[in-house]
């Protein structure tokens, strides 16, 4: 029956509560209020073109819906550049694996949201996840969330603290990364966990966290070595929160990395310095105490708008941070650090 739609450029299913499954050859496949389980049945062959066409995808309000596809469906979407899943209160995961692969790929997709799944704890389980062209990615009110896709329990066993992006995910051109309200979530970039993936994050341009309640830490030093076009950041009304680069021990530590890529440059005093960043926004964080713990002095050349609001354990945000003055570091000034700083707000800080 698929086969007689060749033609068909979109098709949109909305309220058909008796609907289970869909099996689609369009460009865009726009789901909202169906009662539908699946959207691929699993009697179709894994090398079936369902979905061959299929550019846009917008997953919305399906309540019975668990999963959206498995990893061999996934394996269609080769001109999949949307995808959208929203409102789904049983998704537990986006794309479940199957026997018949152990890695997907989405070549072209450009834009990812996930919002509103109160269920969902993972995109994937066990699959090696590649996403070269995703640029945007969106997660809202996710709150069972704990990471992007999960390991294998000997992985599991050898991981400290679990953080949202690990060595199976790959995103080489990720640039705008917005999340809020995942409270399953204690840790996003571990650097020790990517080593292996020595592109990932390298283009990010933009990111906005807030309403993470158990989110313990944001970067993990040697991170910074992959913020070098890193322009905006803003964390806010994350009240577990006490570094925004924490100190991480691993094999792949901050003096092995400092330096090596493109845009940053740590000079030998030890500076830790984020070469396009313009804005950085700290709003309603309680427990934060400092921007980073370690001995490097950081210097942020491009930083225009400096903005720490009710953040009131903050005790030596510009002292610590900005202004040590060590030895053989005589030239070291707020100017040195902090050249084109014009607009600086401090409110209920210590």
């Amino acid at each position: 029956m698929a086969a007689s739609f060749k033609q068909l450029s979109h098709l949109e299913v909305r309220g058909c509560e008796a609907m289970e499954i869909i099996v689609s050859r369009d460009e865009n496949l726009d789901l909202r209020g169906c009662r539908v389980k699946k959207i691929r049945d699993d009697q179709f062959p894994p090398s079936s073109t369902s979905f061959c066409c299929l550019k846009k995808l917008v997953v919305a309000n399906c309540k019975f819906l668990k999963c959206v596809v498995s990893s061999s469906t996934a394996a269609s979407f080769k001109q999949l550049s949307h995808l959208e899943v929203t409102g789904c209160e049983a998704m537990e995961i986006i794309v479940s694996r199957d026997e018949r692969t152990d890695k997907t790929s989405f070549p072209k997709l450009s834009l990812l949201r996930l919002e509103d799944l109160p269920r969902l704890s993972k995109f994937s389980s066990g699959i090696f996840s590649e996403f070269p062209m995703l640029c945007t990615l969106y997660i809202t009110n996710c709150p069972e969330l704990k990471t992007f896709v999960s390991e294998s329990a000997e992985e599991k066993s050898n991981t400290t603290m679990p953080s949202l992006y690990n060595e199976t995910v790959a995103f080489p051109s990720l640039k705008t990364v917005r999340f809020e309200g995942i409270n399953g979530l204690k840790m996003i970039w571990q650097y020790g966990r990517l080593c292996n993936n020595a592109d990932s994050f390298c283009q990010l341009e933009e990111v906005e966290i807030q309403k993470c309640k158990n989110l313990m830490g944001i970067f993990s030093t040697g991170m910074h070595t992959r913020l070098g076009n890193l322009k905006r950041l803003r964390i806010s009304e994350c009240e577990m929160v006490e570094e925004i680069f924490e100190m991480e021990t691993s094999n792949c530590g901050i003096e092995e990395v400092a330096g090596k890529q493109v845009g940053l440059a740590v000079s030998p005093d030890d500076e830790f310095v984020l070469v396009q960043l313009q804005k950085m926004e700290l709003n309603s964080l309680p427990n934060l105490a400092s921007f980073y713990a370690g001995t490097h002095t950081l210097r942020f050349p491009l930083l225009e708008k400096l903005e720490v609001i009710e953040c009131l354990k903050v005790k030596a945000f510009l002292v610590q941070n900005f202004l040590a003055i060590k030895a053989g570091m005589s030239h070291y000034s707020l100017e040195y650090a902090l050249p084109r700083l014009h607009l600086v707000e401090f409110r209920n800080a210590k």
